[in-house]
């Protein structure tokens, strides 16, 4: 498949395609994912437009209890992409049947927490990790992924007031759970606070100084 959109539809060039994959049951329903996941990542693929077999005309004998349907095709997408695509987000267009066909659309984006200099030491420990602080990256790299996927018209939205109202929320619950706790209301053992509000301290200094932000990148394909 790579090798024939390639020689086809060069993207270079400004040739696109709609993926048209035909699906029969026990023949192809396990791809469902692949081809998503393909059609995503190809710069020339610009939709999939997924259809049941239909069994008609020269087709061959089958059991119309088992074949393919569009809710069955929609729920294998939910079940194959791994979070990508859900049930919900799937509408019917307007059709003889609403079960006719259904569409959604995808719109890639890459939003995550931004760092303009080294973080500091307290910023860099397993807590600022597993709080996804620590692996902050510079706003250029995360545009820089979607440029080598192929996007184009990267376009950045800097949201560094989110993160700084994100910053007093997370401050003011720290400070109602630890007195909670000091209450006997939770039971809360093993909850390092003076560790938890050092390095949310820090977060605070570090977005303040401009060092840590938030941004959402987008791209065109």
């Amino acid at each position: 498949m790579p090798k024939k959109i390639r020689a086809r539809t060069p993207p270079e060039i400004g040739c696109t395609v709609i993926l048209v994959p035909a699906v029969e049951r026990g023949v192809n329903e396990h791809e469902i994912g692949r081809i998503v996941r393909f059609g995503r990542d190809h710069p020339a693929v610009k939709g999939i437009n997924f259809q049941p077999a239909f069994h008609a005309g020269r087709h061959g004998t089958h059991d119309p209890m088992q074949r393919m349907t569009n809710p069955d095709i929609i729920k294998l997408i939910a079940e194959q992409t791994e979070g990508m695509f859900v049930i919900s987000d799937f509408i019917p267009v307007p059709c003889c049947f609403p079960t006719c066909n259904s569409v959604t659309y995808a719109y890639i984006h890459v939003s995550d927490l931004t760092r303009s200099a080294v973080l500091p030491a307290e910023l860099q420990g397993l807590l600022a990790w597993i709080a996804c602080i620590a692996d902050a990256r510079p706003v250029a790299e995360y545009a820089q992924y979607l440029q080598d996927a192929g996007f184009a018209s990267i376009n950045i939205e800097p949201h560094d007031e989110a993160l700084s109202e994100m910053g007093r929320d997370i401050q003011g619950k720290l400070l109602g759970a630890e007195l909670m706790s000091k209450l006997k209301k939770f039971d809360l053992e093993g909850i390092d606070f003076k560790q938890a509000k050092v390095l949310a301290r820090a977060a605070g200094d570090a977005v303040r100084s401009g060092t840590l932000g938030y941004a959402i990148v987008t791209g065109k394909r």
